[in-house]
């Protein structure tokens, strides 16, 4: 039988901090749907990656307006609009304030317990949302992890799951497509 030796008293609390970093990032817990959120608008960006990532900029506001603009080189499509129900906005903000949105960096990448691992060529997504009395922007590069593993942090992990759902209720796969080949 093989004995492993506990690991050192600084050797554990040198493993222990970025979790700990990263659950006091998280505000987990549910609001109750009824809850008011107020959100005027949310911004969501996507930019190229070493591939066929799609590059856009897709906005709504608050009373379901949504404005979708192809950023592929290229592409002159224009501007596109369409609307939802400002009960899906109302909702995406729940989502907002649900996963602690206003605590998150500003820059993924820039912090440590969030990124220590950055693999290159990824795409970036930027999630601005805009209040009556502030505004809020997170920048994640999608090249971020905690392991060679490809793990994500959780926080990130619920940030990519936002960014996914915005997209969803904007019915953005209707407009977005890969950039054209050079």
């Amino acid at each position: 039988m093989r004995r492993t030796r506990p690991a050192a008293p600084g050797q554990l609390l040198a493993r222990l901090l970025p979790l700990l970093a990263i659950a006091a990032c998280h505000r987990g817990g549910e609001l109750p749907a009824d809850r008011p959120v107020t959100v005027d608008s949310l911004v969501l960006e996507r930019t190229l990656c070493y591939g066929s990532c799609p590059a856009y900029r897709l906005r709504i506001r608050a009373d379901g307006e949504l404005t979708f603009a192809s950023r592929n080189p290229g592409d002159t499509a224009g501007a596109k609009t369409d609307s939802i129900a400002p009960a899906r906005v109302a909702w995406l903000a729940r989502e907002v304030e649900r996963l602690g949105f206003f605590s998150l960096p500003p820059v993924i990448a820039d912090d440590s317990t969030l990124c220590p691992l950055r693999a290159t060529d990824h795409p970036t997504a930027t999630v601005t949302v805009f209040r009556e009395d502030s505004t809020h922007e997170v920048v994640d590069y999608h090249g971020c992890y905690v392991s060679h593993d490809l793990t994500i942090a959780p926080p990130v992990r619920e940030l990519r799951q936002l960014e996914t759902e915005i997209d969803s209720v904007a019915g953005v796969d209707r407009w977005a497509s890969a950039p054209a080949r050079r």
